[in-house]
C-alpha cells in the first residue's frame, strides 16, 4: 500500500467566517472539508459572534504549497479582527486523488 505525505490544516473559528474560509480553500484547490459545531473560549478573544463560545473546527487536507499559501492567507485576512485559531500537522493518505494534488508519494 502507497501512502502520500499531505498536510492537514486545522481551523478553529467563529462560524460567521464558515463560507468564507470554505470558499478559500476551494479557490485554492481543497475538494472538500470537514466541519463540526464546538465551543471554546481563550484569553484576548475578538468574537463578532452572538453567542459568546461559539465556534466551529474544520479540517482541511492540502498538499505542502497549498497549505502553507492557505495558512498566510488565513493570517492576512482574518487574525486581527476575529476569534481563531489554525494550526497545521503531516499526514499520509491512502486515496490522495481525493484530495489536492500530492507531494511525495512512500512506499
Amino acid at each position: 500500500m502507497k501512502l502520500t505525505n499531505v498536510k492537514i490544516v486545522t481551523v478553529v473559528c467563529e462560524p460567521i467566517l464558515r463560507t468564507s474560509i470554505v470558499k478559500l480553500s476551494q479557490n485554492l484547490g481543497a475538494t472538500g472539508c470537514t466541519i463540526w459545531e464546538i465551543i471554546g473560549r481563550g484569553d484576548g478573544e475578538n468574537e463578532s459572534e452572538q453567542i459568546p463560545g461559539a465556534k466551529i473546527k474544520m479540517e482541511i487536507i492540502l498538499n505542502k504549497e497549498v497549505a502553507h499559501d492557505f495558512l498566510q492567507q488565513i493570517a492576512e485576512n482574518y487574525f486581527n479582527n476575529y476569534s481563531i485559531i489554525v494550526y497545521m500537522s503531516d499526514i499520509q493518505v491512502v486515496r490522495p486523488t481525493k484530495f489536492s494534488a500530492p507531494t511525495t508519494t512512500l512506499e
